[in-house]
């Protein structure tokens, strides 16, 4: 009897155990395996204005079931740029809107959605969402200017500098005046081109040495090359008055009073410009307070394009056409050159220490014109 009791209770067991095993291991795959959409379909708007927010409206193939689990979309735009966005998935639910806030500053033109993901927080489960292809249009109504050079400044130290040089070069100058005008007739321009090409020499190592002064007391090291432009045209200005006296010496005798209203010859007429033309840089640079100017072009009529070079320099292009301003020229002698479809080529000279306004008007003459004449 107590056999048979165990023996029935021993079958109750072996069958009762199966059913329960069964039943858990149904279970278990729900519990274990998050459930992540696959799919899903994507509407937006055709165009959104930038700054403003564009939502797109996805419906899912199916709800997520895993906690902290978030639906995000990307978009990319033309240059490439790109933003994006996320939203909590909720039990149960398939249809989301998911906004994105187009950036002010963002380039107008066709943008894409390039992205929808399915994912947990942690990153353990995730989902490509495949969607059909969605476009949309940005209207960008703004145009965005940036300053691409700036004044260069100096400080009080450095135009106390180039005051100091320029009252020095004004008394170098008077006495090398004074020299070549007593020097008697009968000594003939030998003796005139030798203090002149001496006085010039002088000249500029006195300039070597100002610049040097003048870069170390610069407050910045981007002021360095603006102030380079700057010395090295005046270095030009030396050099070429040099170039110009050795060309006369090489013609012969002057006549000793070229003028009627002058008492210098001729041959120190180059070399007398170059003296006051520096003394007069330095003192308007001093004025200024800066290395650098703006120089006006102007054309009648607009539309030209314009190009502009320092003495022994290419030209280079100005991305705007005229109206419009160079901004930030290093003081120094310029080129400017004028060119427009159908005109005559225009060139002039712009001499930022004699011209102050820093304004160049031209009138353009039609090419027909001037086959006509």
């Amino acid at each position: 009897m107590s056999t048979r009791t165990i023996n029935s209770s021993l079958a109750i067991f072996i069958v009762g155990f199966p059913l329960w095993a069964l039943h858990a291991q149904s279970q278990a795959p729900d519990k274990l395996v998050p459930l992540i959409p696959e799919s899903g379909a994507v509407t937006a708007p055709l165009s959104v204005k930038a700054g403003e927010t564009i939502s797109f409206h996805i419906v899912l193939d199916k709800p997520s079931n895993a906690p902290r689990s978030y639906l995000s979309v990307g978009v990319t735009g033309p240059g490439p740029v790109s933003n994006s966005n996320s939203v909590l998935l909720e039990p149960g639910k398939t249809t989301y809107d998911v906004p994105i806030t187009i950036s002010p500053d963002a380039p107008g033109g066709t943008w894409q959605l390039t992205n929808v993901t399915v994912g947990t927080a942690s990153g353990m489960h995730s989902s490509i969402i495949k969607f059909d292809s969605v476009s949309f249009l940005v209207i960008q109504d703004a145009s965005f200017d940036f300053p691409s050079v700036a004044k260069v400044s100096i400080n009080l130290s450095q135009s106390q500098l180039l005051r100091r040089e320029a009252g020095n070069l004004q008394t170098k100058f008077q006495a090398l005046k004074a020299a070549v005008s007593a020097l008697p007739a009968k000594k003939g321009d030998a003796s005139i081109a030798k203090i002149l090409r001496q006085n010039t020499l002088d000249a500029e190592r006195a300039l070597e040495k100002t610049e040097e002064d003048f870069l170390g007391l610069v407050s910045t090291q981007s002021q360095k090359p603006t102030a380079s432009i700057f010395f090295g045209d005046l270095h030009i200005t030396y050099q070429q008055a040099l170039e110009k006296l050795r060309a006369s010496s090489d013609l012969g005798p002057h006549v000793e009073n070229v003028a009627q209203n002058t008492q210098y010859p001729l041959l120190a007429d180059p070399v007398f410009r170059a003296f006051e033309q520096n003394e007069l840089a330095y003192e308007t640079v001093a004025d200024a307070g800066a290395l650098t100017f703006d120089l006006e072009v102007n054309t009648i009529p607009q539309g030209a394009a314009v190009s502009y070079r320092r003495r022994g320099d290419s030209f280079e292009h100005l991305q705007n056409v005229t109206n419009s301003a160079i901004k930030a020229l290093p003081y120094a002698i310029w080129f400017v050159r004028f060119e427009k479809t159908g005109f005559e080529t225009i060139e002039r000279e712009h001499d930022p220490f004699h011209e102050r306004n820093h304004v160049i008007t031209v009138e353009m003459h039609s090419e027909t014109k001037k086959s006509a004449n």
